[in-house]
């Protein structure tokens, strides 16, 4: 880093560091809707100084505020019918203050009338509550969740809602935790070198991506020009190769320390390291599925004995009737088959041998499903769920795919993949 500032002046310095952070607030501000949204909706609730009343602070004898309201509640039902009605509108007395009560009203004289004869209030001490403390003077405080590092919680709101995220810290002072989760970025999105013209900086999101790791290899900052990148994409176009793998999105990736920044977003091994205000967060009721902790996860032991001690029967939810599928072990070793029927660990095969024509029932776990290349399979567990893509390669016990939507190559065990043409 001290030898690319090396050739630079403090002015171009000062000027890349504005070109490298300035649009990072845009980003944050896109990813905020919903809390700007929260915000609009609070300030139209606040009462209008025309048509609603005001409240108004009486000081009261310390211990005897609740006595107070009781004695303003009778005064006010035995006045109703009458000529000289109160004018007030409600007491409040706030748990946990004393020495005063709360009187809402019209008028500072309609609170005077309430509140003669009433020994324990001082006449003389009357205040109003400006309009803008009102929603803070009758707010009531929420129990702050009891958070821990390390605890799994889930998102109400933003790009991540109902996205099972770790809790890494939680600042109490500011009302925010930071949480680890598994990013959302759209990778076919261009950045950077690889970006049009005319293409806007940042684009309000038609559908959320799908969550996965984040990959430093498909962001790059490139320095070819736009215009010879879509030579160079042209000439791959008309030479016959629909599926040329563009990985590099483009995009300013800085490190620091162990994390990488990208868009003013925090990363690390993967993850997404970011901070949310409390009250997005859900606490109670929070029960991460198997799949979840697999694609979470950082190979820790938990999670390895968790796995390996799986039992037979939850793997063989993977097959369903129509599979092709292969015995892997035993004395059939590399037969193959169609799955007519699932029966719990045992699976009905019908193999497909000249010599073997009558089915053959084998437990799940010597069995794993069969692709060839030029297969069109969905990931339906692990980090890639939901992908879709065409088979390229199989090597052993592993398949690689080449994603529909990102062009980019997706490795996994084949007991997580099924045909969509079944």
């Amino acid at each position: 880093m001290a030898y690319f500032f090396s050739g630079m002046n403090e002015d171009q310095i000062e000027d890349y560091f504005k070109k490298k952070y300035a649009n990072q607030s845009s980003y944050a501000s896109v990813m905020d809707d919903d809390a700007a949204l929260d915000d609009i909706s609070r300030h139209s609730l606040l009462p209008s100084t025309n048509k609603d009343p005001n409240l108004w602070i009486v000081k009261c004898r310390l211990g005897e505020e609740k006595l107070v309201a009781l004695q303003l509640m009778r005064k006010f039902i035995a006045y109703e019918n009458t000529d000289n009605s109160l004018q007030i509108k409600s007491v409040v007395v706030k748990e946990g203050l004393k020495g005063m009560i709360y009187i809402e009203a019209f008028k500072q004289s309609h609170v005077a009338t309430a509140i003669t004869g009433v020994s324990a209030l001082n006449q003389f001490r009357i205040a109003m509550v400006p309009i803008k403390e009102m929603c803070d003077t009758l707010k009531v405080a929420k129990d702050i969740p009891s958070l821990k590092n390390g605890m799994y919680v889930r998102l109400r709101r933003t790009m991540y809602r109902d996205d099972l995220a770790q809790v890494d810290w939680v600042d109490v002072a500011h009302n925010k935790v930071y949480l680890k989760l598994v990013p959302r970025i759209d990778y076919t999105r261009m950045r950077g070198a690889l970006r049009a013209p005319d293409e806007p900086r940042f684009v309000k999101m038609k559908r959320r991506p799908q969550a996965r790791l984040f990959d430093v290899e498909r962001i790059k900052q490139l320095s070819t020009p736009y215009c010879i990148l879509s030579i160079i994409f042209l000439s791959y176009i008309l030479r016959g190769y629909k599926y040329y793998n563009f990985r590099e999105i483009g995009g300013d990736v800085s490190t620091d320390g162990d994390f990488v920044t990208f868009e003013g977003n925090q990363y690390r091994r993967g993850f997404l390291y970011k901070w949310f205000p409390l009250n997005i967060i859900q606490v109670d009721g929070v029960k991460p599925s198997l799949s979840e902790l697999e694609k979470f996860q950082e190979t820790s032991d938990d999670l390895k004995k968790e796995l390996e001690g799986m039992k037979v029967k939850d793997l063989s939810c993977i097959f369903s009737p129509g599979d092709y599928v292969e015995v892997a072990d035993g004395e059939l070793v590399n037969l193959r088959g169609r799955v007519q029927s699932v029966d719990g660990e045992k699976i009905v095969m019908l193999p497909d041998h000249e010599d073997l024509k009558e089915p053959l029932t084998l437990n799940a776990c010597e069995l794993r499903k069969f692709f060839k290349t030029g297969d069109h399979v969905k990931v339906i567990n692990g980090r890639y769920e939901g992908d879709t893509g065409l088979i390229v390669r199989v090597e052993d016990n592993l398949v690689i795919l080449l994603s529909d939507l990102t062009m980019h190559e997706v490795n996994d065990q084949p007991g997580i993949f099924y045909t969509e043409s079944h």
